[in-house]
């Protein structure tokens, strides 16, 4: 009896084994295979992506800390100030100018405007005189003898207004009372002294009778 029982056990011990070791070999095929991939995924990333030489770095560090600093010329060491004299100074100066020559323009003076004047002649027992008088506004056969008198070309005047002759009437000239007549351009005229308009070159003529 006992020897069946190890009999039993040893089976049972044997078919335990072979269990674990079916199992173990599929567990180390999956393990295999893993690091199978891992490998190559690392193989790949390396040829892709090579590691840099750090020889090759240290020498072109070590290169250019030794490269020495170039020099600074002896322009760039002096002032700005002095480079700006100095190119101001170098700007050649232009040729001097001739001397400016002067125009003077000579201005003509220009006539006085024409004055407009009458013709005005007195004639009384002492004589008789002719004149020019200035013809100014809105002048008449008795108005310009108050112009007359003004300029001094009669010595005295008395000229009145007679509001039912409608015109002035002129009293007395040089002294000389009524009787006074006058002619426009030669034309003696029916109605008063004061009921015409003179214009420029007319001829008044005053008469004593």
């Amino acid at each position: 009896m006992r020897r069946l029982f190890y009999f039993k056990n040893l089976l049972l011990e044997k078919r335990g084994f072979m269990i674990f070791t079916k199992h173990y070999n599929k567990y180390l095929h999956s393990i295999v295979l893993l690091f199978a991939g891992i490998s190559f995924g690392v193989g790949i990333f390396f040829l892709l992506f090579p590691i840099p030489n750090t020889k090759h770095i240290k020498k072109t560090i070590v290169a250019t800390q030794i490269t020495p600093k170039p020099t600074v010329s002896a322009t760039e060491n002096q002032p700005i100030e002095t480079i700006i004299t100095q190119e101001i100074t170098e700007i050649p100066t232009a040729a001097p100018t001739s001397q400016s020559q002067t125009t003077t323009t000579s201005v003509l003076p220009t006539s006085a405007p024409q004055q407009s004047t009458i013709n005005l002649t007195i004639t009384e027992p002492d004589g008789t005189t002719s004149n020019s008088i200035n013809l100014s506004g809105d002048q008449t056969p008795c108005s310009i003898l108050n112009e007359a008198k003004n300029e001094g070309k009669i010595k005295s005047l008395t000229i009145q207004n007679y509001p039912s002759m409608h015109s002035d009437y002129v009293q007395e000239i040089n002294g000389y009372q009524n009787n006074w007549n006058f002619t426009l351009n030669g034309t003696k005229e029916p109605t008063g002294c004061s009921n015409y308009q003179l214009k420029q070159n007319d001829n008044v003529t005053w008469k004593f009778d």
